[in-house]
């Protein structure tokens, strides 16, 4: 008798852990999931060659539609807190004087529109990431064009006094929050 009753104990307590797993998967499918904030760089290289001193626009179309496509649906707000630039002389410190800014055009409308520039140090003397201060209507601007999907164009109006070979790597650090869904 004590093994039927060990027995019926045993299937009350399998087919009460069944029902309450069952009852679990249910209604996890209610709960809401948290949004998720995560850090967020956006990468652009540029580069810099020539034999003789000269005059060089260089600029890149960033697409957040493109650069960002894993959260694009999910985006529910964005924030760009910082850009910086990792400048590499290539050519074992020969590289001439620059002279230049760092500009973000908006070309959202078909024509573009200086949001913000920046005058920049001369490259030869620059040793170490540069931090590119941003102000509060580019902070803006960025931010609705990475919510918004609008593409912009970013990039250097450089002179340089002779030859030269730089790389820049340009980097927006930011944050965005996305649903987790």
């Amino acid at each position: 008798m004590s093994t039927f009753k060990n027995l019926l104990i045993y299937s009350i307590s399998i087919i009460a852990l069944f029902s309450l797993t069952a009852i679990s998967c249910d209604d996890i499918g209610d709960i809401e999931l948290p949004d998720i904030t995560a850090p967020m760089d956006i990468e652009k290289t540029y580069v810099i060659d020539t034999s003789e001193a000269a005059y060089f626009a260089k600029y890149e179309t960033i697409d957040p539609a493109e650069d960002l496509a894993e959260y694009k649906d999910r985006i529910k707000s964005a924030e760009i807190e910082k850009i910086s630039a990792e400048i590499t002389e290539l050519l074992d410190g020969n590289s001439a004087i620059t002279d230049g800014l760092f500009i973000i055009y908006d070309i959202s409308q078909g024509v573009p529109v200086k949001v913000f520039e920046y005058d920049l140090p001369d490259f030869s003397k620059v040793s170490e990431t540069i931090e590119i201060p941003i102000d509060s209507e580019a902070k803006e601007f960025l931010k609705n064009a990475v919510e918004n999907d609008e593409k912009f164009d970013v990039g250097f109006d450089i002179f340089v006094t002779g030859p030269s070979h730089y790389q820049v790597d340009v980097t927006f650090h930011g944050v965005i929050t996305a649903s987790a869904e």
